[in-house]
């Protein structure tokens, strides 16, 4: 399973659980995007057309837990997180 980060100034637009490809035509599929950004807007910035999920969704925000272990754990030089 592969998964892409698209980035736009500094920000992410769709992180690398919500990017893939689809499975039956191998093409770039956006499943969900941040808050704040919409599939449109990272269709914008693909360059070509990008599959879009049936189900597309914003993206939950990550849990306590999920943020302690990328802060603690992951990146506790806070070289990404901050």
């Amino acid at each position: 399973m592969s998964r892409i980060i698209l980035k736009l100034s500094g920000e992410a637009l769709a992180g690398p659980k919500h990017m893939g490809f689809d499975e039956e035509t191998c093409r770039m599929k956006l499943i969900s995007y941040h808050p704040g950004v919409t599939p449109e807007l990272i269709q914008q910035f693909t360059g070509f057309e990008l599959l879009i999920d049936e189900n597309v969704h914003e993206t939950p925000k990550p849990t306590e837990e999920e943020l302690r272990i990328l802060r603690e754990e992951v990146d506790p030089n806070k070289l990404f997180c901050f």
